[in-house]
């Protein structure tokens, strides 16, 4: 496992949800999971990931994955994108198609980990650092 000095980005590891959904409704959907080796989605295996700073700050993004269709494996896809670090726990992702941007999710305080697989119901308990 990397340390913290060896993250690709300069984040939070743990889950990041889009900011204009509010903790309590976080869903698979509306989730990302960042390792400190990759920002992953719910339905795609990240591969690979390469990670360049730009001029302007930003970071240019490629990954590449297999996306899950029916619960069957799609063919291998290659994504890049934009992303913008705002604070340690507070990204962007620029374009693709609009502008996404995400807040790390905490669990501290909750009396149940955060299981992807349960209904968002069972999401009540979570919240916001920010």
């Amino acid at each position: 496992m990397r340390s913290a000095a060896e993250d690709i980005l300069p984040l939070r590891r743990g889950y990041y949800v889009s900011v204009d959904v509010p903790c309590g409704r976080a869903s698979n959907a509306t989730l990302n999971l960042f390792d400190g080796a990759k920002l992953g989605q719910a339905h795609a295996e990240i591969r690979k990931t390469t990670v360049g700073r730009k001029r302007d700050g930003s970071y240019e993004v490629t990954e590449e994955w297999l996306g899950l269709q029916g619960g069957e494996r799609a063919k291998p896809q290659v994504h890049q994108f934009n992303l913008l670090v705002l604070s340690p726990t507070e990204f962007v992702i620029k374009g693709s198609p609009r502008d996404y941007k995400a807040r790390y999710l905490s669990t501290v305080g909750t009396s149940r980990p955060l299981v992807l697989h349960r209904p968002p119901r069972s999401w009540h308990q979570l919240k916001s650092d920010t």
